[in-house]
């Protein structure tokens, strides 16, 4: 049985500059500003990371939503140009939730399938049974308690000189 093609993309994929490195863009001058005082604090024995961690306000549970907001950050972008890479620019079909109902019915269609060819290629068996017209004589005890009685016969005989060889062991060899 084989199974079906991939399905193709609905999307063509972003395409892939050859070689080329993406242009940095021009250094926003309030930043540079920013660094060179923190810096600057630095230099003077002021680190802004303890005077945060020793405030009361950093003990606050949502301070992490908070000074996101504030800061206006997206957790989910990149610092590259989104000429050169846009990470919202991909069809809602290439994100984690449309994958996985995608996945999800191609497993329920592989389950359909196993289950109908699990259907079309049951046998149902059923137990041989002697013909009503038969005249053989039909034995006299079932055939699994027949088999055991036969069975235990030769078990039987070897218990027995099992038995005898230790009432009556062998003599030492000289």
């Amino acid at each position: 049985m084989s199974t079906p093609p991939p399905p193709e993309p609905e999307h063509d994929p972003p395409p892939k500059p050859e070689n080329e490195e993406p242009v940095p863009p021009a250094i926003d001058p309030e930043l540079i500003n920013k660094i060179t005082r923190f810096k600057a604090l630095r230099e003077q024995g002021i680190y802004f990371n303890d005077n945060l961690v020793q405030s009361k306000a950093y003990r606050n549970p949502n301070i992490y939503t908070k000074l996101v907001e504030f800061l206006d950050l997206r957790e989910t972008t990149t610092n590259f140009a989104p000429s050169f890479w846009d990470p919202l620019g991909f069809p809602s079909s290439a994100y984690a939730d449309a994958l996985r109902q995608r996945q999800q019915s191609l497993a329920d269609e592989k389950d359909k399938q196993r289950s109908s060819a699990a259907a079309r290629t049951t046998i149902d068996f059923q137990h041989a049974r002697a013909p009503a017209s038969s005249s053989a004589p039909a034995p006299s005890k079932p055939p699994l308690k027949r088999d055991r009685e036969r069975d235990r016969a030769p078990d039987r005989e070897r218990d027995q000189r099992d038995r005898d060889r230790r009432r009556h062991p062998p003599a030492p060899s000289r």
